[in-house]
């Protein structure tokens, strides 16, 4: 029995740190997320098939956030600003998303390099306008740029690692 106990005083610490580790990545993940989907908020509300994408969770913040810098705008400026230049809405009248799309953020870089990893064989895929393309394999990881494999992303036969 010593050696049970020897062991757990062991163990412990390492479980402790492993779990300690796991609730950093988690929180390092979602941290990562709510950035990205504020930074963009505007476009992921005015594109459906985008916002289909959130989770009720992140629709529920990304509509609350949207609201808040809309709010945070007309305290701020449009009201020190005279009578002919405000906005008509009043406070009580719904946010246009398309407006506020274009207002407060831009469309994701698409050209940006992103790490895939593949969930099945693709054989050679375009990865760029001008007609490369690259073989990849079920369990290959490569630094690509986003645009050209993002439907492959959506579809599930890439991940993004």
């Amino acid at each position: 029995q010593g050696g049970d106990v020897d062991e757990c005083l062991f163990s412990a610490p390492l479980y402790e740190s492993e779990l300690a580790r796991c609730r950093f990545v988690v929180g390092s993940y979602v941290r990562c997320r709510l950035r990205k989907l504020e930074r963009q908020c505007g476009y992921i509300i005015a594109d459906d098939d985008a916002y289909g994408r959130l989770s009720d969770a992140e629709k529920t913040h990304a509509v609350k956030y949207l609201d808040l810098i809309e709010k945070h705008h007309r305290a701020s400026l449009l009201e020190d600003l005279p009578e002919p230049f405000r906005d008509e809405r009043k406070d009580g009248d719904e946010a246009c998303p398309e407006v506020l799309a274009k207002a407060i953020s831009k469309a994701p870089a698409l050209d940006r390099f992103v790490f895939i990893k593949a969930n099945k064989d693709l054989g050679d895929v375009q990865i760029d306008s001008s007609g490369e393309t690259a073989f990849i394999s079920k369990g290959d990881t490569h630094a690509l740029r986003y645009g050209p494999v993002r439907d492959y992303v959506l579809d599930g036969s890439l991940s993004l690692v």
